[in-house]
């Protein structure tokens, strides 16, 4: 693929490199989206600079890269004891500007119908930082409006692992693309510990529809390619945007087929978290059965990795 003009080979000094954020544990690169106005495209060329300065050893400074923190506790182990008996929910998604809105929306609807609003409490975040604070983008909002959710004040929050992974009993992510990114971290925190079983945790929400598969809740803003693919129908996508009526009408009809994958999903989770209630046994403590659940849900490839296998 042609770099940009501002990256030709002419602006870049020989051996110099341009360098891009990959998803640990999926190759995928992850390029900033849209919103962000292309800002990785001045990142590289700031970066191409200060290599063209750089000393032979700060060329070859790769410490950024390769050196990890070390966790030799978990920092809010205490964070679990501040949930009470309630459940809760976290939905997760790369942006938090979309789906995870949406299911936090849905579900809470949902539980409100079935008036177990008392015990189960949901949120919604991101596992990227670079939306944060910022509101869902009109269509989602009109979409939303459509089926009667209320999110106009939502405002995109960032997912804490060491904190989020003790307070919250579900990590439910849209993708295998988010739930590498939650991974990634989360077993950092299991590997203290096998016992605490955080992987657990961390499921496909469309694992719980019951009337069709869902394995990936497609991302209706961004695609669901990855690499530079993605980076190349991302700007045509905003481009025809700006130009398509019939463009803008095709986006509104996939934020209806997400949305509608959402709530199915959701109303699976409802179904199985009731069942649960229901057969709740007096001595039973609900977030171990729960926990016991998660368990013995059939696995997938990534739930577990073999270092927390054995």
């Amino acid at each position: 693929m042609a770099l940009p003009h501002s990256l030709s080979s002419a602006s870049l000094a020989a051996g110099d490199t341009v360098e891009y954020l990959a998803s640990p544990g999926l190759i995928r690169s992850r390029y900033p989206r849209p919103r962000s106005k292309f800002r990785f495209l001045r990142r590289a060329v700031i970066r191409a600079q200060q290599l063209q300065t750089a000393s032979p050893a700060e060329r070859f400074d790769v410490s950024n890269s390769c050196v990890q923190p070390v966790f030799r506790s978990i920092p809010n182990a205490s964070e679990k004891h501040t949930g009470g008996d309630r459940i809760k929910v976290l939905f997760l998604s790369e942006s938090n500007m979309c789906r995870s809105v949406y299911a936090e929306a849905i579900f809470k609807k949902l539980v409100k119908d079935k008036e177990v609003q008392d015990v189960i409490e949901c949120t919604s975040k991101g596992t990227r930082d670079y939306n944060t604070g910022d509101k869902p983008d009109g269509n989602v909002l009109e979409v939303a409006k459509d089926l009667g959710l209320d999110i106009k004040d939502h405002s995109a929050t960032v997912f804490k692992c060491e904190r989020d992974v003790v307070l919250y009993d579900l990590l439910l992510v849209m993708d295998k693309f988010t739930a590498s990114d939650v991974l990634k971290d989360v077993t950092i925190y299991e590997t203290i510990d096998k016992n605490t079983k955080y992987c657990w945790k961390v499921r496909r929400l469309g694992e719980f529809c019951l009337d069709r598969k869902i394995e990936d809740i497609d991302d209706p803003l961004y695609g669901n390619t990855g690499g530079e693919e993605e980076m190349v129908e991302n700007f045509w996508k905003l481009a025809f945007q700006k130009l398509s009526i019939d463009t803008l009408f095709l986006f509104e009809v996939e934020l209806h087929r997400v949305a509608l994958d959402i709530y199915d999903s959701c109303n699976g989770l409802v179904s199985f978290l009731s069942d649960i209630l229901t057969n709740l046994e007096d001595k039973e403590n609900l977030k171990e059965v729960l926990a016991h659940k998660m368990g013995s849900m059939t696995p997938t490839e990534w739930v577990r990795p073999p270092m927390l296998s054995k």
